[in-house]
């Protein structure tokens, strides 16, 4: 079974408004394989949660990631 890759933007949407997401959605709304993301996990770029021997990733943070994102794009055009 293959590993899903993208999100749609409504999915990546309702995924934010949660207060925590998986390691693997928090990948998919970064544009992220799972690879990348538990790399960028271990190096601390992404922080989590464990809960009940399960990883979460505060969505707060993503958005900051991904606004910073926007952000350092905007001031190179």
């Amino acid at each position: 079974m293959a590993m899903e890759t993208t999100m749609t933007a409504e999915e990546r949407a309702e995924a934010l408004e949660r207060p925590l997401v998986p390691v693997k959605t928090a990948g998919l709304i970064l544009g992220l394989s799972l690879t990348p993301t538990f790399k960028a996990i271990a190096s601390g770029d992404i922080p989590t949660i464990t809960i009940n021997n399960r990883r979460y990733v505060p969505t707060a943070r993503l958005r900051e990631m991904i606004e910073g994102r926007v952000g350092q794009s905007e001031k190179a055009a």
